[in-house]
This record gives C-alpha cells, sequence and structure tokens, in this order.
C-alpha cells in the first residue's frame, strides 16, 4: 500500500499554463519533476506491505513525471511517471 502527497503546481506553472498562453496551443519543452510531497518527513511516500514476507514491513516511495510536450486541445503528448519504492529486506529473508 502506497500513501502519499502529490503536488502538482509546478506541472500547471511550467506546461499547462504556458500551453494555454502559446499562439500554437502547445508547450514543448524538457521538464521532470518530483511530485511526492509527503506525507514522509522528507517528502516521500509511505509504504506498507500488507501481505505475505512483506507484511507490516515499512518504506518509502517518490513518484517522478518526465514531459516534452504537451497540447493545451489533448493534453499529454510526450509524458512519463514512474514511482519509485526502496524494499527493505524483509523480515525472515535469509542473510548473508
Amino acid at each position: 500500500m502506497v500513501d502519499q502527497v502529490e503536488n502538482y503546481w509546478a506541472y500547471l506553472r511550467d506546461i499547462v499554463v504556458p500551453a494555454r498562453w502559446s499562439s500554437g496551443k502547445n508547450w514543448v519543452g524538457s521538464f521532470h519533476h518530483i511530485m511526492t510531497v509527503g506525507p514522509g518527513a522528507l517528502g516521500t511516500g509511505r509504504v506498507t506491505g500488507g501481505s505475505g514476507i512483506f507484511d507490516n514491513v515499512s518504506s518509502e516511495a517518490v513518484e517522478a513525471l518526465s514531459a516534452r510536450g504537451y497540447s493545451a486541445a489533448s493534453g499529454p503528448v510526450s509524458m512519463n511517471g514512474n514511482l519509485s519504492v526502496s524494499l527493505p529486506q524483509p523480515r525472515g529473508a535469509n542473510q548473508p
């Protein structure tokens, strides 16, 4: 289970608004931003395992968004998102 708060302000400010303001109603460029802003103290999301060897194991996650093109008429043209999860050694796993 991932619990996170996302902040899309940078995406709206840097991509969506400029696309709407441009004469061609498009944005082309290079955008990469970490969208996760909490609830962890370092701005990371909380991850909690729910079953098996990860039952009640806690960790962190961060979601990032990369974009290269946006159209005010149809939305994202070239965009990629990813979720990075840090997985600790589960309890009961063989130690080297």
